[in-house]
């Protein structure tokens, strides 16, 4: 046998070095040295305080400031959502109709309705009988009605 040689011809493309473009800088901000910082978190809203005896403004110290959130404040603002939300939930329940046609029924009706047609062709899959056979089946196992 006879060797042949490739007739195809072989392109080797020009590979040159990367250069950083001469026109180019980098600008840095000076904040960016040093460790990363993690931004601190909001203060949560201060509320007056009601007393019976209003003091007065000279008197009166300074509210602290803290910059962390406690899990005490996290806490009751989670139970303060929790109201909200479900009072909200209960307005928007009492506006309509339970019954007839909305669309939450019919989303519901139509998701049962592909639910027991999936059922039906696996069933048909598993046994081998159509649809009224099945509901021949059906009937006699519960003793409606005789179909033999």
């Amino acid at each position: 046998m006879m060797a042949m040689a490739c007739t195809i011809p072989s392109i080797k493309p020009a590979i040159s070095p990367i250069r950083a473009k001469p026109n180019s800088s980098v600008v840095r901000c000076s904040q960016a040295e040093g460790p990363l910082r993690r931004p601190s978190a909001p203060t949560p809203p201060s509320r007056p305080s009601i007393s019976a005896t209003p003091t007065p403004k000279s008197a009166a110290t300074p509210p602290l400031v803290s910059s962390t959130v406690t899990l005490e404040y996290q806490r009751k603002m989670a139970k303060e959502m929790q109201e909200y939300f479900r009072q909200k939930k209960l307005e928007q329940a009492d506006k309509g109709p339970f019954f007839g046609f909305l669309a939450k029924n019919e989303i519901a009706n139509g998701r049962w309705a592909m639910f027991g047609f999936s059922v039906g062709l696996l069933t048909e899959y598993a046994t081998g009988a159509d649809f009224v056979q099945q509901l021949k089946i059906l009937l006699s196992n519960f003793g409606i009605v005789d179909l033999d």
